[in-house]
């Protein structure tokens, strides 16, 4: 086996070591039954790509998520956990809003596939770089470039392209869980410049109700914007860094209510 590959598989090893010791040293339960199984597994790796360690970490990690879904939950809300090292072979993809997760450094920058000014279309066209990365859980956060053209909007035309988008994606990648964000609305006063962006509420209605059509996780991001509501950057589109950390918040308790069941009669409501 290749000298990156094996350096590679130790890496994961000590990471799934050291995330059990700080695990335990925040007096989280013991790992439940399957975890140092599939810790051994890790260890005989040989014959296996890291892309397959991976996996199998992400495997390990959804694991604990759901046996320990509630109190992950209340870790992550009251701020002792940092919801940036709960994401686990995924894929967050989008604007200029989504990059800039890998502008500030929270995020592994190749699972951010995302730049300034990407719409739709333009996702559609990077979906390789997401199938390359083989994800379990992909995070979409697009659209606000589709809204803010400065034309009225074809409603109809533009969740039919949205659905073609996941559609896409969702067939590049058949077994991942794929979320879709809400739009982030822009601050009032930016409405006066660009009042076509008044319609981002109606199109997130149209956005949940998609979701809620086709099995995919919606993800409402409303709440978090009315309440961090300073945290806009100073052309009140793009948000600060601090912000992120409220959004990472929403978009990993939605992925553990997921995968525990517990939003599954949420899914798909705005």
């Amino acid at each position: 086996m290749h000298n990156k590959i094996k350096i590679g598989i130790a890496a994961v090893v000590l990471a799934v070591f050291l995330s059990d010791l700080i695990w335990n040293l925040h007096g989280y339960t013991p790992r439940p039954d399957g975890v140092d199984e599939g810790v051994r597994q890790l260890q005989s790796l040989d014959a296996q790509s890291v892309a397959e360690a991976d996996s199998m970490i992400a495997a390990i990690a959804r694991q604990k998520q759901i046996e320990e879904g509630e109190r992950i939950k209340e870790a992550v809300l009251s701020g002792e956990s940092d919801p940036f090292t709960l994401f686990t072979n995924y894929a967050i993809c989008g604007d200029s809003r989504t990059e800039a997760l890998k502008a500030y450094g929270l995020l592994e920058e190749r699972r951010v596939v995302a730049d300034v000014g990407w719409d739709l279309n333009t996702l559609s066209a990077h979906v390789s770089e997401i199938q390359a990365l083989n994800p379990l859980n992909i995070f979409l956060e697009v659209g606000l470039n589709d809204v803010n053209n400065g034309d009225a909007l074809d409603m109809d035309s533009f969740i039919s392209r949205f659905s073609d988008c996941c559609r896409t994606i969702q067939a590049a990648v058949p077994d991942a869980v794929l979320y879709v964000n809400s739009i982030f609305p822009v601050r009032a006063d930016v409405l006066d410049q660009k009042p076509y962006l008044a319609d981002i509420p109606v199109v997130n209605e149209r956005l949940a109700q998609m979701c809620g059509d086709n099995g995919w996780v919606w993800i409402d991001n409303g709440a978090i914007v009315e309440q961090h509501a300073d945290l806009y950057e100073n052309d009140g589109i793009h948000f600060n860094r601090e912000f992120n950390t409220y959004w990472a918040q929403n978009m990993i308790i939605a992925q553990i209510d997921h995968d525990t069941g517990a939003g599954a009669s949420d899914e798909g409501q705005s």
